[in-house]
């Protein structure tokens, strides 16, 4: 099952031309796969994209 998720994210990715394309569902699968991915790796920091993420999201107006 988690191979044909994995096959079906693919190729709803190879789609996409910019990120204005990506659908809620379609961001929440990518995050919930990447993050299961990662656990099942042992990775105990956060990926670059996550801290960029995070750095972004702590951004104040001045």
């Amino acid at each position: 099952m988690l191979r044909d998720e994995m096959a079906r994210v693919y190729r709803e990715l190879r789609h996409i031309r910019s990120a204005d394309e990506v659908d809620e569902g379609l961001a929440w699968t990518v995050d919930f796969l990447a993050r299961e991915f990662s656990a099942m790796r042992g990775e105990e920091e956060p990926s670059d994209v996550e801290r960029e993420s995070a750095l972004i999201f702590g951004m104040s107006w001045r």
